[in-house]
């Protein structure tokens, strides 16, 4: 059984690593796109595997601006507004 899921650490950069492949060799990697299901994943010599599930998704990011003195000023910015929940 899986264990529970863990989130991993993202840095302040905003990198993400996960380090519970570290030491392992990599076998072959396979890009999976078909309707409805995106996916790569890298194989490793020992038969395990890490996933990397993509949801494909449209993100819109509103807001108003003034140009009245010729630069741009931010007015009021909304929630984003996407075609799917991502998931936390």
């Amino acid at each position: 059984m899986a264990e529970d899921k863990i989130k991993p650490k993202t840095d302040t950069s905003g990198v993400t690593r996960i380090f519970d492949v570290k030491g392992k060799i990599a076998d072959n990697i396979e890009i999976n796109v078909t309707s409805g299901h995106h996916n790569i994943a890298i194989n490793f010599s020992d038969k395990t595997a890490i996933i990397l599930s993509i949801d494909p998704c449209v993100a819109v990011f509103p807001y108003l601006e003034d140009w009245t003195t010729g630069d741009c000023k931010v007015i009021k910015e909304w929630e984003p507004i996407t075609s799917i929940s991502i998931r936390q």
